[in-house]
């Protein structure tokens, strides 16, 4: 967890120097999951308290994104 957030940190701050999209790795995944993760990863980037939207949403993103690199089993 505490990788998790130190990653999304270190890509916030590169979001904030470039400020562009980051896209969710949500293809071939079960909807159901994705919420999921979706929902974890925002809980994370509800404690960072991000005033620009578009900024939340990339962290976001990245977070959910490295929860889906985690492995299963």
């Amino acid at each position: 967890m505490k990788k998790i957030l130190l990653s999304a940190m270190i890509s916030l701050l590169t979001l904030t120097a470039n400020a562009q999209l980051v896209p969710l790795d949500y293809e071939g995944r079960d909807s159901a999951y994705v919420e999921n993760i979706k929902g974890r990863a925002q809980k994370i980037v509800d404690g960072l308290q991000l005033t620009d939207q578009k900024q939340a949403r990339a962290v976001r993103n990245i977070i959910a994104n490295r929860y889906f690199q985690l492995p299963t089993g």
